[in-house]
C-alpha cells in the first residue's frame, strides 16, 4: 500500500466538494478520465478543495461478467498509467481528487481509491467488502482502514458496502475521522433509503461529515447522483441525474474535530468501550493518533 502523504494539503475548517457524477463507459479508461478532466476543467476557477467521483469509475464502473475485462484494466497503484494520469490533474488544477480504480497487486484485483493531491499520491484504499459474502468473490478484500490527512483532519474512504456497515464507522470513529467518503457504483434507491442507511453508519462512528457519490446506472433513466450528510446528520445536498447527463454538485463542509456527543462513539468509548480494549495490564488500550488500524 502506497505511504500516506502527511503533506497533502493546507489546514481548512471550511472546504468546498465537487461530487461528481460524469457519464462513463465500460472498459474505456481514456475515455473516463477525459470524462474526469471535463468535470475539473469546468469548475477550475470555483476553488474547489476536493474532487469525488464514484466508485471505480476510472474502469467504467462495475457490470456483471466482467471478469475478463477488469483483469485487462487493472493496474498497479503507485505508477500505473490511470494513476499517474490523476496525480497529473491534480498538479494541473492545484486541486485533491478522489476516484476508483481496479488495482492489482501479485496476483490478486482490489477495487481501489485514490487519493491525488498538488503535492503527490496522498494513498490508496482497497475495498473491504467487495462482494456480497454469500457469493464467491473475484475481487481480493482490504485489509485496514486507512486515515488520510486532508485539510488538517482525517478522513477516510468506505466505498458502498463498507458504508453500510457499523462496523466501519466504528474503526472510522477510532481513527478520529472527520470526513467520510463514499464512492458508489449505481444505486437504484430512494434518497431516503440511502440517508438512513448513511445516518445508521455515521451515527455508530465520530459525527463525521458524510459525502456519497453514485455512478450512472449503464442506461437507468434516473439514478441518484450524490447526498452529503453533514457532522450534525443533516442532509445538506441531495441530487439526481437523468440518462447521459453528466451531474456535478458544488456543496462547501464544515469540517470540525470528534466531538463527545451522548450515544456517539466518542461518549461510548469512554463510558464502554475503554472496559472491552482493556489489555489485562491495567492499562486501557489507546488508537489517539492512530493512522490505520488492521481488521484481522
Amino acid at each position: 500500500m502506497p505511504a500516506i502523504n502527511k503533506q497533502a494539503s493546507e489546514n481548512k475548517d471550511m472546504i468546498k466538494i465537487a461530487c461528481c457524477s460524469p457519464t462513463l463507459r465500460p472498459g474505456d479508461k481514456d475515455f473516463n478520465i477525459d470524462r474526469m478532466e471535463r468535470c475539473i476543467a469546468a469548475y477550475k476557477d470555483e476553488n474547489v478543495d476536493l474532487f469525488i467521483f464514484p466508485e471505480n469509475n476510472i474502469a467504467g464502473g462495475l457490470w456483471s461478467d466482467g471478469q475478463k475485462e477488469y483483469k485487462d484494466l487493472a493496474e498497479a497503484i503507485p505508477g500505473g498509467p490511470s494513476c499517474n494520469r490523476v496525480l497529473n490533474l491534480a498538479r494541473e488544477y492545484e486541486t485533491t481528487i478522489c476516484s476508483g480504480i481496479i488495482e492489482s497487486d501479485r496476483d490478486s484485483l482490489y477495487i481501489s481509491h485514490v487519493l491525488c493531491g498538488p503535492g503527490g499520491l496522498i494513498g490508496c484504499q482497497r475495498k473491504l467488502i467487495p462482494q456480497n459474502p454469500e457469493k464467491s468473490s473475484f475481487f481480493a478484500a482490504g485489509d485496514r482502514l486507512n486515515g488520510f490527512q486532508l485539510f488538517g483532519y482525517t478522513c477516510v474512504v468506505l466505498a458502498c458496502a463498507d458504508s453500510m456497515f457499523p462496523e466501519t464507522t466504528v474503526i472510522a470513529g477510532m481513527l478520529n475521522a472527520s470526513l467520510i467518503l463514499c464512492p458508489t457504483d449505481c444505486f437504484h434507491l430512494r434518497e431516503r433509503e440511502v440517508v438512513t442507511r448513511l445516518l445508521c453508519s455515521q451515527s455508530m462512528g465520530a459525527g463525521a461529515a458524510t459525502v456519497a457519490v453514485f455512478g450512472h446506472g449503464h442506461g437507468a433513466d434516473e439514478v441518484l447522483a450524490t447526498v452529503i450528510v453533514d457532522e450534525e446528520g443533516a442532509v445538506a445536498a441531495s441530487e439526481t441525474t437523468f440518462g447521459d447527463e453528466d451531474k456535478v454538485v458544488i456543496a462547501s463542509i464544515c469540517l470540525k474535530q470528534p466531538r463527545q456527543v451522548w450515544g456517539g462513539f466518542q461518549a461510548r468509548r469512554q463510558m464502554l468501550l475503554r472496559h472491552l480494549l482493556d489489555d489485562g495490564t491495567g492499562d486501557t488500550l489507546t488508537v489517539t493518533g492512530a493512522k490505520e488500524i488492521p481488521l484481522n
